[in-house]
Order: C-alpha cells, then structure tokens, then sequence
C-alpha cells in the first residue's frame, strides 16, 4: 500500500494543469495553470507576461521598466564568489544587484511557469526555471515568487540553487 501512494505521489495524473506553451514578449515558455479561475487581468498569459517584463526588465538592467513589474521586492538568488548569496528588500538594492550581473554580462531566460491562484482572488504564487548565463556562472536554476493581480506587481522573487543536469 505504501509503494502505491508515492508511486502515485510522483506520478502525473490528468488533475495537474497541462503544460501550455506561450508567447511572450519574443520568447517560448511553457506555462502551467491550476485550476482556479483568474481574476479579471491575470491569466496565465497575465502573468506570465508580468514575469517575462521582469527578466526583460533585469536583462537590460532598466530601472524604469522593473518599477513597473516589480514593488519594494524581497529578492534572493545565489551567485558565484566573492559576490556570494544577495538578499535584497527595496528596489534600490534591487538595481545595485542588477548593475553587478549586468557588468558580468548577466542575463535570465524564462523556460518555464508553474501557478497557482490564492482563494483571497488577488495573490498568484509562481514557480519557475530559469537559465541564467554571465561571465562568471552558466546554470538552470528553479525558483518562485508571487505576485497580486490587483497591482500587477511582483512582491517576492526567489533564486534557488542549480539544478543537476
């Protein structure tokens, strides 16, 4: 009995959202939506797009377009020595972050989104794997984030570790 429940646990079943792949903003991602229905403004294509504007945003180190996906974020992610883990909580420190990986050449590309709407109707958490490539680290990574509809802004953007190829 216990070998079928994680087998079960591990498996994929037609309740999981199917992955759909999407264009946003010039690039395919692939994209999977829980069940519930989004608020007005914040479907999957929404969000991603909110989250795509983000790593644009990043990319180009543009201040003025990151203000307009972004709010006072908590952001972490794990980066190469002697930078070492950041964890940064308003968007000034933010952009003083972005201007070190854009002077390493640093950039993110999107690969895939997972999300879930909140029952408050607002909050849609998300996680994701991107690539993230500059002169002193080349690695996929997972992480996730939230963000609420009702200001189309992102609050909380999490880099995880590599993950093995």
């Amino acid at each position: 009995m216990l070998v079928a429940l994680i087998v079960t646990g591990c498996s994929w079943s037609p309740t999981q959202p199917s992955p759909t792949p999407l264009r946003v903003r010039g690039a395919e991602i692939v994209v999977r939506a829980g069940s519930a229905a989004a608020p007005d403004g914040c479907s999957p294509a929404d969000v991603a797009n909110i989250v795509q504007s983000f790593l644009v945003a990043f990319n180009d180190a543009d201040e003025a377009a990151m203000a307009k996906v972004v709010n006072a974020i908590a952001f972490s992610a794990p980066n190469p020595p002697p930078q070492g883990f950041v964890v940064v909580g308003s968007r000034r420190d933010l952009m003083a972050y972005v201007s070190v990986r854009h002077a390493r050449h640093g950039v993110q590309k999107l690969l895939d989104l997972d999300m879930a709407y909140a029952t408050d109707g607002d909050r849609v958490d998300f996680g994701y794997h991107v690539e993230r490539n500059a002169d002193d680290l080349h690695e996929r990574v997972p992480g996730k984030g939230y963000l609420r509809c009702a200001t189309r802004l992102i609050y909380v953007w999490n880099i995880g570790g590599p993950t093995p190829s």
